[in-house]
């Protein structure tokens, strides 16, 4: 038998599949160092079993395990101490079948980080990067952590009570996008009109406000609509999403005859096709959106292309200058919004704006994020 493998794994909420986010982005660039078990949300299945899979990246494979539904929903609020020897019995079971070691934990599952101890690392960093239901237990999530990092203050600040080190970042840019805005910054770029716009992200997501994505396509038919994500729930590798009606609503959106449907597509696919936009919108119910509007993974894609984006308001960029957004969280405004941006494409599609974008993008990189969490951890190992 072959002796195990020091491997990273990267435990995520959101499963793995063609429309990836930032925990399977992260995944990505960590292969390139040491081969990575990508950890699938448990099975909520009685017995514990699992599978090992290949993907489509040499240096990832995915595991699939088991969690007796008795313990994962009921055991685990009511009786901790016991979901723990439980959890930790379970997962060590599934570790010892595929003779996995784990070098270094990257956890963003809020919901397992109470039991890391069980992955057997030591060396274990908690991501953060959407808003934990329950902000009390914060410095619980962290005591099983070398390191807890975020995407925004509003998460960092509920770590407060935690003596354990944190780290403010910014979403990372995948290599797929900044391959292609580094090509786009020694080429000339010029002013464009906004024909084309795109909007990336699983479109059931509950705080998507489609009443308002609607009246902009309805009322702007000379500009193509141009939608990257889930439309079924077959796709969808999210948790909050709006009710089952919401299918038949995207199939509305879709007769439009300005509107094209892509579904969902690989990062280098992605990549390719946002490069040919000519605008961008971010259009969240900032009431419905459990991060507040703080942040969103999507900006940074989008920023890489250097065109400007149409948006809901999205506190952390507030201020930037990179990019129009309403003040306040009445996303029914956009629509005036929208009318602004694309009959001025020479102020906010401008050469100027659209270097200063992709600069900002490429600042972002994963490979950059990495390494500033390596040095981040790093000081603390040395102070």
């Amino acid at each position: 038998m072959k002796p195990a493998t020091a491997h990273f794994a990267v435990i995520s909420p959101q499963g793995w599949g063609k429309m990836f986010v930032s925990k399977h982005h992260y995944a990505v660039e960590l292969s390139a160092e040491k081969p990575v078990v990508f950890i699938n949300p448990p099975n909520q299945v009685a017995g514990i079993s699992s599978t090992l899979t290949d993907t489509e990246y040499p240096g990832i494979r995915v595991l699939n395990y088991n969690l007796n539904p008795i313990f994962w929903n009921y055991v685990k609020f009511h009786l901790p101490v016991v979901y723990r020897w439980y959890f930790k019995r379970a997962v060590r079971s599934v570790l010892k079948k595929h003779r996995l070691q784990f070098s270094e934990v990257w956890c963003f599952d809020a919901a397992m980080a109470e039991s890391l101890d069980a992955f057997g690392s030591g060396n274990n960093i908690l991501f953060i990067a959407d808003m934990i239901s329950k902000p009390e237990k914060a410095t619980e999530l962290a005591a099983q952590s070398n390191l807890v990092v975020s995407i925004t203050p509003a998460i960092i600040k509920l770590f407060d009570a935690s003596p354990k080190d944190k780290l403010l970042i910014n979403h990372g840019l995948g290599s797929h996008f900044s391959m292609l805005s580094e090509d786009r910054l020694n080429q000339p770029i010029e002013q464009q009109e906004i024909k084309d716009v795109g909007y990336v992200g699983n479109l059931l997501l509950k705080y998507l406000n489609h009443d308002v994505l609607e009246e902009i396509i309805r009322t702007h038919p000379n500009q193509r609509f141009h939608f990257w994500g889930a439309i079924s729930f077959l796709d969808n590798n999210v948790q909050n999403v709006a009710s089952p009606g919401v299918v038949e609503r995207l199939r509305e959106l879709a007769n439009y005859p300005n509107v094209v449907m892509h579904g969902p597509k690989s990062p280098n696919e992605l990549a390719a096709a946002i490069n040919t936009m000519d605008a961008f919108l971010v259009c969240y119910d900032i009431k419905e959106d459990p991060n507040g509007g703080a942040n969103s993974h999507k900006i940074l894609e989008y920023l890489s292309t250097g065109k400007v984006i149409i948006s809901s308001k999205v506190a952390d960029y507030a201020g930037s200058g990179l990019f129009p957004m309403l003040e306040d969280d009445e996303t029914g405004k956009l629509v005036s919004l929208f009318d602004q941006v694309v009959n001025h494409p020479e102020e906010y599609n401008s050469a100027e704006l659209q270097q200063q974008r992709i600069r900002f993008a490429l600042s972002n990189t994963y490979s950059n994020n990495i390494l500033k969490i390596r040095e981040k951890l790093n000081q603390r190992k040395s102070s």
